[in-house]
Formats: C-alpha cells, sequence, structure tokens
C-alpha cells in the first residue's frame, strides 16, 4: 500500500472515484488530492484503491471526499488516507481537520456508515447543515484547552467556502443555460396529466423497438456523475415550471431506476431526461419525461425506444408500465410510438 499526492496526470486513473467531479475542475480553494495505491510488481501502474480530496482555508483543513474501493475496504487504506490528512494539518499549522458528509439529490453518497467511521476517529463534533443538505463534522489537531468554540469556527470556514463553490458553479451553468432551446412549444397545448398502461409483450411488439436506433446522445442515467445529473434536473424542471412541485430528494437512485431511465446529452450535459419509478405494488411508472433541446421530439423517441428495450430485457412478462404523458403532443407520439 503506498499514499500518492496526486498530479494533474495522475488524477485521470482515480477519476471513476469522484461522482462529483471535482478532479476534473480547477477549484478556486486550495486543496490536495490524495490517493490510496496498490502496488504492483512487474506492471506500469499501481492499483488505484481510494481517494481523499480536502480544502484548506486558514486553519481549517476539510474533507470533501473520502472513499475506498469497495472489494479493498476494511484493509486499512482509508485509515492511511485519513492519517495522512492529520499529518498535512499538523505540519501545515492547521487548527481543526473537518469532514464533509454530502446529502445529493436524497442519497448520501459517501457511505452510510459515515458518520461512525469519523466519529471513530475523534470527529466528535457535528454540525448539521440542514440548508445546504448533509453534515459538517470536525476535531481540534491540538488537545489544548482553549475556551474557544471549537464547533463555529469550522462552520464559519466552511459555510464561506460553499458559497464560493457555489457561486462558481452558477457562472458555469449560466453558460449552459445559454446553448439549449428553453422556450415551451406554441403548437404542443398542455393538457391534465394522463397515463397510458402497456405490458411487456405490448412493448416488445411495438413499433418503437421494431424501428432503427443509432441515437449516440442517449444513455442511461447510471452513467452520469452526480452534479451532471443536477444540473440535466433543474434545467428540465425550469422550463416546465415544476420547481415548487417537485421534491428534488425524491429524485434519488432509491427512488427511480437508474438503469431503466434514459437521459439525452447536448454538449455533453444533460437536456433531456426519463426516469421510470417502481411503485409498492410492482408497477413501473414513467415520471419526468422532459426534453429542452432543439431536437426535443427526436430525443424523446430515443429516450422512449432505449427504456421500453431495457424493460423488456430485464423485466418479468406481467410486468406493467404507466407512460404518464403532459401535453396532447406527446399523448399523440406515445400512442403512435406503442402502436403494432
Amino acid at each position: 500500500m503506498k499514499i500518492v499526492n496526486l498530479t494533474d496526470e495522475q488524477k485521470v486513473f482515480f477519476s471513476g472515484m469522484d461522482p462529483f467531479e471535482i478532479l476534473d475542475k480547477k477549484q478556486i480553494i486550495p486543496g490536495f488530492c490524495l490517493g490510496a495505491a496498490i502496488e504492483t510488481e512487474g506492471k506500469k501502474r499501481d492499483i488505484p484503491a481510494g481517494l481523499m480530496i480536502c480544502f484548506l482555508r486558514d486553519d481549517v483543513l476539510i474533507i470533501r471526499w473520502l472513499y475506498v474501493v469497495p472489494e479493498y475496504r476494511k484493509m486499512g487504506y482509508g485509515d492511511e488516507l485519513l492519517s495522512s490528512a492529520f499529518d498535512i494539518a499538523k505540519n501545515g499549522g492547521y487548527k481543526y481537520i473537518s469532514a464533509y458528509l454530502p446529502v445529493e439529490y436524497g442519497r448520501d453518497y459517501i457511505c452510510p456508515d459515515a458518520e461512525s467511521y469519523f466519529k471513530s476517529h475523534a470527529f466528535d463534533n457535528s454540525i448539521k447543515l440542514s440548508d445546504k443538505g448533509g453534515m459538517l463534522l470536525s476535531c481540534d489537531i491540538y488537545d489544548d484547552e482553549s475556551e474557544e468554540n471549537i464547533d463555529a469556527k469550522p462552520y464559519d470556514i466552511f459555510e464561506n467556502i460553499l458559497k464560493k463553490l457555489e457561486y462558481e458553479e452558477r457562472l458555469e451553468n449560466l453558460g449552459l443555460l445559454n446553448k439549449v432551446d428553453m422556450e415551451q412549444s406554441k403548437d404542443d397545448e398542455l393538457i391534465e396529466v394522463e397515463k397510458i398502461t402497456l405490458s411487456v409483450t405490448d412493448i416488445a411488439s411495438c413499433e418503437l423497438l421494431t424501428s432503427e436506433n443509432s441515437a449516440k446522445n442517449i444513455g442511461s442515467i447510471s452513467e452520469l456523475t452526480i452534479p451532471k445529473l443536477g444540473r440535466g434536473i433543474n434545467r428540465c424542471l425550469k422550463k416546465h415550471k415544476l420547481e415548487g412541485e417537485v421534491d428534488l430528494n425524491k429524485l434519488s437512485p432509491d427512488w427511480y431506476d437508474p438503469e431503466l431511465s434514459s437521459c439525452a446529452l447536448e454538449e455533453d450535459e444533460v437536456c433531456g431526461l426519463f426516469l421510470l419509478h417502481k411503485d409498492d405494488e410492482g408497477a413501473y411508472w414513467t415520471e419526468y419525461l422532459y426534453d429542452v433541446s432543439k431536437n426535443s421530439k427526436l430525443n424523446i423517441i430515443n429516450m422512449l425506444r432505449r427504456s421500453a428495450s431495457m424493460f423488456v430485457k430485464n423485466c418479468p412478462a406481467n410486468a406493467k408500465l404507466n407512460v404518464k404523458v403532459y401535453s396532447s403532443d406527446t399523448k399523440a407520439l406515445v400512442k403512435k410510438l406503442f402502436s403494432k
């Protein structure tokens, strides 16, 4: 086992452990990235096993992301990364070390036992970030008797960091929003939500699956990073004026099926969403069949085609799919595509 201070060239080999795209961005907050690797004899590269990304601000070191590949857990890789963070904090004169446990779209993406893990390593002070979601755990580097509130210091600094990162992301998103057509189609009359129920047999023999599909911009939701999915959700909901009606915490992989659900991409960003949700009775429902690009109708067809194909391949013969439609154009399109 070895711990490596990652260079820009090395980061690419660890990027699969980073769902927040932190490694791909030039951060405005100073920091560093450490990788835990398994040394291999006779090979050019070692095997990546773990990743830790930290921010540095004033006298606080903040662990933004700590991850170990599942098959290498409980082998000491996480402990070695954490120990390295403490060494860097002490050598750098930092007074506090904190760990950020984020919640994105209703799911804790560090690991279910992250809180207990950090608390077992002396992160005894916790702060709920109710407005941002998640939690900040902290401990002091030096065991002194200072009366200073050690909870408040990391929290204040971390709030400042979050504001800077959010400002950076807003600037990035403004550029992305200019690349898509956000105008509601004038000839697409909105209607009350209706449903069309289809069986696996209906779908397997429909026109949708017998026609050719060569779309390269349609893929699985499971292939998206969390920020990319979040930006896509926000863009699609903004067009359809559903921000106040939709609970973003509901839009998590715990609620929809990532493999059956589909997305459309434009300029490598999400411009269309088609989510499939399984209810308590075992029936599948389509949710958020939207596309905000100039090729919206074609993207909707291809997202339907991909999800329908996956539904036929992965679901039992008695499974039912309830397709929700929100407009007259979409209703006519769905009925045509799912006809024999």
